[in-house]
């Protein structure tokens, strides 16, 4: 029926397939669900002592969308330290560890 994207589809079922997927996606969210960071205050601590950031951000995430990392940059002094990488939102994969060695050697 296309309700659903595709790409989407495929991960729920692959994520959900098991009983045990299923039980490691629920602990996931049960873990992350109280954690609310004060982006304001990391951004100024940021811009306060000249931390250098990087975010990777899947160009194709609709998990966690690039506009998400655009909003953070905004408010920083240096505007260098967003990647937006042609990828979805699995970006732990093998051929990221050159691009990310890449860009933390400049």
């Amino acid at each position: 029926m296309n309700l659903v994207h595709e790409k989407f589809s495929d991960f729920i079922h692959n994520s959900l397939d098991t009983r045990a997927k299923r039980q490691q996606v629920w602990d996931v969210w049960m873990c992350f669900r109280d954690i609310k960071p004060n982006i304001h205050k990391i951004q100024n601590l940021v811009n306060e002592f000249n931390i250098s950031t990087h975010l990777f951000f899947g160009k194709h995430d609709h998990v966690i969308p690039p506009s998400i990392g655009k909003g953070f940059i905004k408010r920083l002094k240096n505007k260098n330290g967003l990647h937006i990488i042609e990828m979805g939102h699995i970006m732990l994969r093998e051929k990221m560890n050159e691009y990310i060695s890449k860009v933390v050697e400049e």
